[in-house]
């Protein structure tokens, strides 16, 4: 991946770096000169990543990789340096509207970093062929009504911001600059063109996923891919097509089906974090629960995997007997049973089944639950005296394949 482009003038100005750029080279220990005043252009999780990495001094991850006295003293008088850099984050969006997330926002601020919303760098201005500002705008929106990305400026509004390091983070997107025509492999956009069903690209007997052909996603969409291509390269060179597996559900009744009291109310737990004064080159800030709070988070599941299931069966004696006692008993309200009069449109099966009266009324009761609210506590289950509900457990089981 490569950082996208800014195109305005003076990108070319030295002390302007690309953000991927800074970040690669600060992971494999190289040095970065930097100066007093970093402003980082962007509002995504990148540019606070870039940000952060900047106010903390990146550079002292050479400590840890050389250790030559020179290059340990040329960090130690780097760090006294980095004691004094000021970081400012510079975004089109307001603070509400940034794409990063709002936990690396409160970190960053914790940290001592600042924020410069709404404004958009029209230039980069410098002297002796280095930056020494940003000329900006003012942005009266960022989103147009349908919600498009669409910036406008506010025309007249230019400021010069004062700096000495400007580090461009507005986005990424694929470098096929390696690619030849002989290769035969198509991009487009920034990203190589693929059959999405088999990953195959124009090349034969070449496959791509992962960011580098869907775009920027999230870790467990590179693994589904490398599956996903695996199985198409091994039907290639088999030169026939894999049988798909049999999956098998396995179902497990719960005889008694109990959870924590108050487990929908439990916070969620927020990681311990390394102190301000110890985050220093590019070490870890989040840090790892105690047992007690990894418990307590474990605890906050909603067993998606259990559900309260509803079967009446006469020669069982699990016929519902309509006393409401599951309804009573529901924390959250997602069970009600109505007369079926009053439901406008009962589903067909209830309605063929609920009786009719002499003067053409239907009558019965119909039961209804609001799955996306059940929060599964099983408590339904444990007050029903006849056992018409039970909680059960599924899980999908593949079944080898040669």
């Amino acid at each position: 991946m490569r950082s996208r482009e800014l195109t305005i003038p003076g990108v070319e100005l030295d002390g302007v770096l690309r953000g991927i750029d800074y970040l690669l080279n600060i992971n494999l220990g190289y040095k970065v000169e930097m100066g007093q005043h970093v402003v980082v252009i962007g509002g995504g999780n990148v540019a606070l990543d870039v940000a952060r990495t900047a106010a903390r001094g990146g550079e002292q991850v050479n400590l840890q990789r050389n250790l030559s006295i020179v290059q340990a003293l040329d960090v130690a008088r780097s760090a006294i340096r980095f004691g004094a850099r000021k970081v400012t984050v510079c975004s089109l969006e307001s603070e509400s509207e940034m794409p990063a997330a709002r936990e690396e926002m409160e970190e960053a601020e914790k940290e001592g970093i600042r924020f410069l919303h709404r404004v958009g760098p029209k230039r980069l201005v410098g002297e002796s062929g280095t930056v020494t500002g940003i000329e900006f705008l003012q942005v009266s929106r960022v989103f147009d009504e349908t919600g498009r990305f669409s910036p406008q400026f506010i025309e007249g509004s230019e400021s010069i911001f004062p700096t000495d390091t400007v580090i461009i983070a507005i986005g990424q997107t694929g470098d096929f600059s390696f690619l030849r025509p002989e290769d035969k492999i198509e991009a487009r956009g920034g990203r190589i063109v693929i059959d999405p069903d088999t990953l195959a690209t124009t090349a034969p007997g070449v496959w791509a996923g992962g960011d580098a052909a869907f775009g920027p996603r999230i870790a467990i969409n590179a693994i589904a891919d490398g599956k996903r291509g695996a199985r198409s390269i091994d039907e290639h060179l088999r030169g026939t097509t894999r049988p798909e597996r049999d999956v098998t559900v396995e179902i497990d009744l719960h005889g008694r089906y109990e959870r924590d009291l108050d487990f929908e109310g439990i916070a969620r737990q927020k990681p311990p974090t390394r102190p301000i004064s110890r985050r220093i080159g590019i070490a870890e800030v989040e840090e790892c629960f105690g047992e007690r709070e990894a418990r307590r988070e474990g605890k906050r599941c909603l067993h998606c995997w259990t559900n309260t299931i509803f079967e009446e069966d006469p020669r069982a004696g699990t016929e519902c007997i309509l006393c409401g006692g599951c309804q009573d008993i529901c924390p959250e309200d997602c069970i009600e049973i109505l007369p079926v009069a009053l439901v406008r449109e009962p589903p067909p099966e209830v309605w063929e089944l609920a009786p009719i009266l002499e003067n053409g009324k239907r009558v019965g009761s119909i039961f209804i639950k609001d799955e996306e609210t059940c929060i599964r506590c099983g408590l339904c289950a444990r007050r029903c005296p006849v056992g018409t509900i039970t909680m059960q457990s599924f899980h999908r089981k593949e079944d080898a394949v040669a």
